[in-house]
């Protein structure tokens, strides 16, 4: 769908920018409704970059999907709609991946909780991408279902027990 040398070279460029000493890794998943783009750091002594709670991978996140979204749509080659499908993940020193095995450790005991109550749970209020990743483990597991709840700042996913279907 995309150039990934293009895309390789346009990343560089603003990886350069941020003088990070860290070894840079790009992956590129040409999925069914997305293209997702992996900016994985990878080094020592990369707490700075991370920031606090991860602040800094969030807005680094941010800026660099709004610049590679307006040069591939500056370039023309693509249409808003296949350039919306863009979705750009930056981790660095595996922080997200290990924020990710806590959340999961944290969301199988409340699904035991759903299981043993038959009751719901909300979670605490979460970042879209800490939800996002909730839906998906969930979505792995028999007898559960989540939902999101809220509003802004205050959006939670909710865990409860799986609909059963009614039989015709």
């Amino acid at each position: 769908m995309f150039d990934q040398k293009f895309l390789s070279n346009k990343l560089d460029k603003f990886v350069a920018l941020l003088d990070i000493d860290a070894v840079v890794e790009y992956e590129f998943f040409d999925q069914e409704d997305s293209f997702l783009i992996k900016v994985l750091f990878k080094g020592d002594n990369l707490g700075y970059a991370i920031g606090n709670r991860g602040k800094n991978i969030q807005s680094m996140q941010y800026v660099l999907s709004l610049m590679l979204k307006s040069l591939l749509k500056n370039e023309g080659e693509h249409s808003d709609e296949d350039v919306s499908k863009v979705k750009i993940i930056v981790d660095i020193g595996d922080y997200r991946e290990k924020q990710n095995q806590k959340l999961r450790k944290m969301v199988d005991g409340k699904i035991d909780d759903v299981k043993t109550l038959g009751e719901y749970i909300d979670l605490p209020p979460m970042q879209a991408s800490e939800r996002r990743e909730v839906h998906m483990y969930i979505r792995e597991i028999d007898g559960i279902e989540s939902e999101s709840v809220g509003e802004g700042k205050e959006r939670a996913v909710r865990i409860t027990p799986a609909q059963e279907e009614e039989e015709a």
